[in-house]
């Protein structure tokens, strides 16, 4: 009777030792097929913030290109209006206005395509 129970004991043992090996072997892909979608999304997301900068770094190149022209010219043309008083245009001292919004995208813009 003791010798029956002791293999009745070491069935059960085997039966639950390959279930548990089986539910292991099951999570371990489950979590190796994570691994790697993971694994693809990060690589996607890593092109994605790559592409973003370089659209900000073009579109600040695009921006400063006129608007450094622009203030420019406005320097120049108030460096004339300060010798021929009469050339002065109220549209001109704006243009070159450190708080004008123009010029406070471009900063910001400036800014993040340095990243």
């Amino acid at each position: 009777m003791l010798r029956a129970v002791r293999q009745i004991d070491t069935v059960i043992d085997e039966a639950i030792a390959r279930c548990f090996n089986s539910y292991t072997q099951g999570r371990l892909q489950e979590l190796k097929k994570l691994q790697s979608q993971l694994r693809l999304t990060n690589q996607e997301l890593t092109r994605l913030v790559r592409a973003n900068k370089d659209n900000l770094s073009h579109l600040a190149h695009e921006l400063k290109t006129p608007l450094t022209s622009i203030i420019g010219y406005a320097d120049l043309f108030l460096r004339q209006q300060r010798q021929q008083p009469e050339l002065l245009n109220a549209m001109a001292s704006p243009t070159l206005n450190a708080n004008a919004p123009q010029v406070k995208l471009a900063q910001i813009l400036f800014g993040f395509s340095k990243f």
